[in-house]
């Protein structure tokens, strides 16, 4: 099965996103039906689209009014005959983080579907209020893999907008988790043969100089202050570095905002107990609770507004509590797996100060298993939680 997920909407209210899939068994080869899990991720701005701590804990979907999305399905796009029984799902999001700082409001869902074993076909969402088309495009195959297993594709997130100072480069990671510990990586989306990002996929648009490595860093140098930059990359895996054909594509799009350098040029520093972009794993149904805690470098007379994060169903995050002795704030997460969780998570955050300056972005992958199983990450061999 090969499936490409296409989203086009307005930027006026939308931030970007990402879309991605798992199977429930990749295991279930000689199945005549294959049973995935379509995981939708898309930010919004918050005074646009409202999330509050109450519609998270309740999962209640977001209202997107007449924006793009509302009551809107991926349909089948192309090769509906082969579609496998395919019935369209929604898009609409259920509310899973905010920031009133940040005016970013983030939504996921999960559906899962089941289609006919050997499937192909393309399911698209068009937004009716598109006035600038985001297309973002997830290449889906369950084909068997040469090792004998239904391919797991990569996750990849990241908090948006993404801010920079005017002039000078930064090097900005796209965190990344492949369950199945492919080679993973990534490239700018494209047009062509299948329109991966609509009218963000111009990367003439971005400032020169602009680059995404292999190995998901993005490079950029903000021009001017004020300027906002649609980035729209696809995370591809490889059976292994000397294969050149992917297993999937799936896309992460964000936009980038460019800030003057204020008096003090020190971002605050976010941290955990967990080092950047490392591995968690944690058991379906088991608690789980994660401190952030960002710093403030420009001593006096600046704090710390908000720790922004971009997560998954249903992490409670706590109020910012500030500890004044050693110039920090942080923030308690609290969240139990489900099953439907089980695979690989990505949570990111950023802080923000009251200069409206952010902190890099801070990233951690989760791998959820079931109870009673080992608690490995992708290439671990030991318990990390």
């Amino acid at each position: 099965m090969f499936v490409h997920l296409i989203l086009n909407t307005d930027t006026s209210h939308f931030h970007g996103g990402s879309i991605t899939y798992k199977p429930l068994d990749n295991t279930a080869i000689n199945s005549s039906e294959v049973s995935i899990i379509i995981t939708q991720t898309y930010s919004y701005t918050w005074t646009k689209v409202t999330c509050t701590n109450s519609m998270i804990l309740n999962q209640t979907q977001l209202y997107l009014g007449s924006l793009g999305g509302n009551g809107e399905s991926l349909n089948c796009l192309a090769n509906c005959s082969t579609s496998g029984g395919y019935v369209p799902i929604p898009v609409t999001p259920y509310c899973t983080d905010y920031s009133t700082t940040l005016n970013l409001t983030v939504g996921q869902r999960m559906d899962m579907v089941n289609i006919s074993a050997n499937s192909y076909f393309t399911v698209a969402f068009i937004s009716s209020n598109s006035n600038k088309n985001w297309n973002i495009a997830c290449t889906i195959d369950l084909r068997v893999r040469p090792d004998g297993f239904i391919n797991t594709p990569p996750v990849a997130s990241m908090i948006s907008p993404i801010a920079v100072p005017a002039g000078i480069r930064q090097y900005i990671p796209v965190p990344t988790l492949d369950a199945d510990n492919d080679y993973v990586q990534c490239r700018f989306s494209t047009k062509s043969p299948v329109d991966q990002c609509g009218d963000v996929c111009a990367t003439a648009a971005l400032p020169t100089g602009t680059i995404v490595y292999p190995n998901c860093t993005f490079a950029i140098t903000g021009v001017t202050s004020g300027d906002l930059y649609s980035v729209a990359i696809q995370v591809e895996d490889f059976y292994n570095s000397s294969t050149s054909t992917p297993f999937s594509s799936v896309p992460v799009q964000f936009l980038i905002s460019v800030y003057s350098i204020p008096s003090c040029a020190l971002i605050p520093t976010l941290t955990s107990a967990d080092l950047p972009d490392s591995c968690t794993a944690v058991q379906a149904g088991q608690p789980y609770s994660l401190q952030l805690f960002a710093k403030n470098n420009c001593g006096n007379g600046t704090t710390i507004k908000d720790i922004g994060t971009l997560s998954f169903p249903i992490v409670s995050k706590s109020a910012l509590i500030m500890n004044a002795t050693a110039d920090t704030w942080y923030v308690t997460l609290t969240w139990t797996p489900t099953i439907l969780e089980i695979g690989a998570q990505v949570l990111c955050a950023v802080a923000v100060d009251s200069k409206n300056v952010q902190s890099d972005q801070y990233c951690i992958t989760f791998m959820v298993v079931a109870a009673g199983s080992p608690l490995n990450c992708p290439g671990d061999t030991t318990i990390t939680r």
